[in-house]
């Protein structure tokens, strides 16, 4: 969207993405040699449909009020007991994940969706009941960074926190009393194509058990040689609720008795799945 009475040439157009003043903000602190940053930034976006031209005035014409994230370099700071740490898609994805969660909303109620183009070299969309959510979040490509002569990777988050908030409005928190018995906690290992994500491993938990399954967690992925099998071992946790004898163990180690259904129903249908690899993690 170009402005008709600019300031000047590099100001005569509304920004469309909060990602060129985070990228801005990155490159001021690394040239004054602070190169480890987590930064965040609320701001509006524009945007021009001209498939709604036709209805004339401003209808065509939109404005988001967006929540940009951006991470670089070290999570931590570096200490005698604590090794370096850099930054990774999955770093940023925490946050991703601890955000909703603050606001009573599960990620993986989201719809993941590969993301490429021209901001991002590899990333992820995400979308709520099969509509688009504006919210994205990959790492930087390498042609921007290059703009902002940056070598270390960026990651960057963008999401329309109007749309976030609309969403979670009716969010009511449920209060129970303390479980009787303690919780009971199982560990799978399961050979898999690396086709098979675990968005799929965990809906089938969780579509055979709802009652009692509390959480189902990655713990370690294990890869061999890529060019000689197309498998790999994937290690997932899940939680039940304390229920009756079966949990009433001191060492909750799974006896004579039979699993949990969701353990069987997940080890059977470990075939079914899609996506390529970095939405599998997800």
């Amino acid at each position: 969207m170009k402005i008709l009475n600019p300031l000047s040439a590099d100001l005569n157009a509304m920004r469309q993405t909060l990602l060129f003043n985070a990228m801005e903000a990155v490159a001021l602190n690394t040239n004054h040699r602070n190169p480890n940053l987590k930064l965040y930034e609320f701001g509006n976006v524009y945007r021009y449909d001209a498939s709604r031209a036709a209805e004339g005035g401003l209808a065509p014409y939109s404005e988001n009020y967006r929540l940009g994230v951006v991470m670089t370099g070290l999570t931590e700071t570096v200490s005698w007991n604590e090794k370096a740490a850099p930054a990774t898609f999955f770093s940023l994805r925490a946050v991703a994940e601890n955000l909703l969660g603050r606001f009573g909303m599960d990620i993986y109620r989201l719809e993941t969706l590969p993301l490429g183009g021209e901001l991002y070299s590899e990333g992820l969309s995400f979308r709520l009941n099969g509509k688009s959510y504006n919210f994205s979040l990959g790492i930087v490509a390498g042609s921007i960074r290059k703009m902002f002569d940056l070598r270390a990777e960026v990651y960057f988050l963008e999401m329309d926190f109007d749309l976030f908030v609309r969403s979670v409005r009716k969010h009511t928190v449920a209060v129970s009393e303390l479980p009787r018995f303690p919780e009971v906690r199982r560990d799978l290992a399961l050979l898999l194509d690396r086709e098979v994500t675990f968005a799929r491993l965990r809906a089938i938990a969780f579509s055979t058990e709802r009652k009692l399954l509390r959480s189902v967690t990655l713990f370690d992925v294990y890869e061999g040689d890529k060019g000689a099998c197309r498998k790999e071992v994937v290690c997932a946790r899940l939680r039940f609720a304390g229920q009756g004898a079966y949990s009433h163990r001191p060492d909750n180690r799974p006896g004579d008795e039979q699993p949990p259904r969701p353990v069987r129903e997940t080890g059977r249908g470990r075939g079914q799945g899609y996506s390529r690899r970095m939405p599998r993690l997800l």
